[in-house]
């Protein structure tokens, strides 16, 4: 019983399976192209955050949500092929992986299953890495921010009177600060 269970299970129909991973393949090479994008629009983002200007954050963000979307369409395009692909093995969609069809084909397919599953594999850890290294320099503004906020807002307290931690005491405001967009 158990051989049954690791003995890969030729597909029902042969060209329609090598069909199926051509175009998976081609979907694959896609998203490797939408990644790198998605990793070249993320690198510039961090240089327009240090210097921040709204037509270059504004411009950078639609960037990324272009390159979301087309990941999106081509997410449910792989999942059709996924679909197609597991039903032609007769097996659940999530047991198929990059790695569990390269051990049904040989040559050429397996090479570059295997080599798209490394550069996604890269260019994954690669726009997560730099995501961390952007939040981070967006939590420092939002935290700069919110000491300025706070400074500003101690300037219109009246009274110095002190508080234990030492900041002013926030007593009734002389003014405000207004925000007016148009």
């Amino acid at each position: 019983m158990l051989d049954l269970i690791t003995e890969p299970v030729r597909p029902t129909n042969e060209a329609d399976f090598e069909s199926l991973l051509d175009s998976l393949l081609a979907v694959l090479r896609q998203d490797v192209e939408i990644f790198g994008e998605l990793q070249a629009n993320i690198n510039e983002k961090r240089d327009v955050l240090r210097r921040p200007s709204l037509e270059l954050l504004t411009e950078s963000n639609s960037k990324t949500e272009t390159c979301v979307l087309k990941a999106r369409m081509l997410e449910e395009a792989r999942a059709n092929i996924v679909k197609k692909i597991a039903k032609s093995l007769d097996r659940q969609e999530k047991d198929i992986t990059l790695t569990f069809l390269a051990s049904y084909v040989d040559g050429q397919r397996k090479n570059e299953l295997k080599a798209q599953q490394k550069v996604l594999s890269s260019l994954m850890g690669s726009i997560n890495e730099i995501n961390e290294k952007n939040k981070v320099l967006l939590d420092y503004s939002v935290s700069y921010v919110k000491s300025t906020m706070d400074f500003i807002d101690n300037l219109f307290s009246t009274g110095a009177d002190y508080v234990n931690t030492g900041q002013l005491k926030a007593g009734a405001r002389n003014g405000r600060i207004l925000c007016k967009e148009g």
